[in-house]
């Protein structure tokens, strides 16, 4: 799992690069590139039938899932309330720390090998950039 040097580190040089400006379309292609990297690192041999891109994109949908699941009250459609500051936070570089950590320990309890610093922050930057409570008001499935 990350520390938090780093996924300060991450953060740091994702901002030094100018990701953190991109869209979050542009963000959601650099996770699938992320976790697309792990899953050929690791030659994966049963993936179910699926092609690498199609497991790529069942394990992204499986991560923020269970994001979601984790950070947002289904019956409000918003963020928990133990959550409430990130959206004070925003995106800044406390605010995508803050939820970079929590979507690593999310992350690593699915699989460890994808608890790395890059997935983490790239999904944290997406989070923030789409609107957190925006994000909670939809359903885990139309992620």
């Amino acid at each position: 799992m990350n520390t938090s040097e780093e996924l300060s580190a991450t953060i740091h040089q994702v901002q030094d690069f100018g990701i953190w400006n991109e869209s979050p379309e542009q963000i959601d292609e650099r996770l699938k590139a992320a976790v697309d990297g792990i899953a050929s690192s690791e030659r994966r041999r049963d993936m179910g039938g699926m092609s690498l891109p199609g497991w790529v994109g069942k394990r992204i949908r499986d991560f923020k899932k269970a994001v979601h699941e984790d950070l947002c009250d289904s019956e409000k459609g918003e963020l928990k309330e133990k959550y409430q500051d990130f959206l004070k936070k925003g995106l800044t570089i406390e605010g995508v720390s803050a939820v970079a950590a929590v979507v690593s320990k999310i992350v690593a309890s699915i699989n460890p090998a994808y608890a790395v610093s890059t997935v983490a922050v790239y999904l944290a930057i997406w989070l923030l950039k789409v609107g957190l409570n925006s994000w909670c008001s939809r359903t885990p499935d139309s992620q």
